[in-house]
């Protein structure tokens, strides 16, 4: 029997109870998927606390020189927050400074939170872009430490340079919603000790493959696994999957396979959002197929488009 259903369920009371004890601040679904959390962020109160221990660092990405300085001369950080202070303001978001990241060798967490890490040269050739990012995060690779890294609701350019990061298990790639498309490099299943990965709402990789996922065995949380660009095979990979939210662009097969997937005994406690786009149902076949999708207990959110007859 497996119980990450449970734990997550378990995990997000938690997290109520430490919002209530103003200690954490959590922000809720608009629209609930397979988890009701979409974020939480340590207090105020308590950041400065753990600043004035000498851990986390909460940087603005307003005043870049002094960040840089401070980052620079704290390389015992464990934690570090690059965020735009007016972020629920109509503005441009803040634009940082390269920095290497390398110099940083304890760290654990690295947080950026809707950062434009867009070419200040918006004519630079593609390939130019591509190193964009990485001018920012140079030596990214090289923290043996590092388990949390996060570009929610950040600025790319199109091309992400993401690097191999061996012992990574909390990577978030949700971008701004203004992001119509990023470009991934396809190394995400080299990073095996995942266990939490969010896409981003678009994507694609670098040669037009299909993301790989293969062989994540430790895996417990997919957010916008989209069947045009990932294999669907991949999934059976998964053992300890318990929370997925996926895309499934009217490939038939895709969806046998998945219903097929869900079937197992040993799948039972995943936790099921399913978007399903461009899907008619013109014969028995597909409408039965629709029929044990929605049969399946772990069901949380349902959406189809299509024509039904």
């Amino acid at each position: 029997m497996r119980d990450e259903g449970a734990s997550l369920n378990i995990a997000e009371r938690y997290l109520t109870e430490l919002d209530k004890m103003g200690m954490i601040e959590v922000e809720e679904e608009d629209v609930p998927t397979a988890t009701r959390l979409k974020s939480c962020r340590i207090h105020k109160m308590m950041r400065l606390l753990s600043i004035s221990m000498e851990i986390t660092a909460i940087v603005p990405v307003s005043r870049k020189a002094r960040a840089i300085d401070l980052i620079t001369k704290n390389k015992h950080l464990h934690s570090l927050h690059i965020l735009d202070p007016h972020k629920q303001q109509v503005r441009q978001p803040g634009k940082i400074l390269p920095f290497d990241v390398e110099e940083l060798k304890l760290l654990r967490l690295l947080d950026f939170d809707r950062v434009d890490f867009r070419s200040y040269d918006d004519k630079l050739p593609g390939d130019d872009q591509k190193q964009n990012i990485g001018l920012v995060l140079q030596g990214l690779s090289k923290l043996v430490h590092l388990k949390y890294l996060s570009f929610k609701r950040c600025f790319l350019d199109k091309y992400l340079s993401l690097p191999i990061i061996t012992n990574l298990q909390i990577l978030d790639l949700r971008v701004d919603d203004s992001v119509n498309e990023v470009i991934l490099p396809n190394v995400l299943w080299k990073m095996r000790r995942m266990k939490h990965l969010y896409l981003p709402r678009m994507f694609q990789t670098y040669n037009g493959d299909k993301l790989r996922l293969d062989g994540m065995t430790e895996l417990e949380t997919l957010e916008n696994f989209i069947t045009k660009v990932c294999n669907v095979a991949d999934l059976q990979t998964m053992n300890k999957l318990h929370s997925v939210a996926m895309k499934v662009d009217g490939y038939f097969p895709d969806l046998q396979f998945i219903n097929q997937h869900l079937k197992k005994p040993s799948n039972g406690q995943i936790q099921l959002s399913i978007d399903i786009r461009n899907f008619d149902c013109f014969v028995d076949q597909r409408h039965s197929l629709i029929r044990e999708v929605l049969e399946y207990l772990g069901v949380r959110i349902f959406s189809i488009e299509g024509h039904i007859n």
